[in-house]
């Protein structure tokens, strides 16, 4: 969400629905993450699933080292083919009730 971001050529990740972020521009970082309405801290365990690409570049793009993900728990590849379970889903899902939430904020 950082600004320098902004310009079309940074990273931007989908976020699900149950996420809401708001960033503050003048002070340059995140002042609220939720998960269903309930704030994230730092010390707390989260699962996420990144494609492997994000995994192999995750110091680059996501500041994390690869050690550090592996620190946190075993991985999983849950599927081999993102852009299949994508069109299978939305295959099935009609997306015709989305409307804009305020999932990411910029203040």
């Amino acid at each position: 969400m950082r600004t320098e971001n902004r310009n079309s050529e940074g990273e931007c990740y989908q976020v699900n629905n149950r996420v809401q972020a708001i960033y503050d521009d003048s002070y340059h970082g995140l002042t609220s993450l939720k998960i269903d309405k309930i704030p994230v801290f730092d010390e707390e365990p989260y699962t996420i699933c990144i494609q492997g690409y994000h995994v192999s570049n995750s110091d680059a793009y996501l500041n994390i080292s690869n050690e550090e993900l592996l620190q946190s728990g075993r991985s999983r590849v849950v599927s081999t083919s993102a852009q299949e379970v994508l069109e299978e889903y939305l295959r099935n899902h009609q997306n015709i009730t989305r409307k804009v939430e305020g999932r990411l904020v910029y203040q």
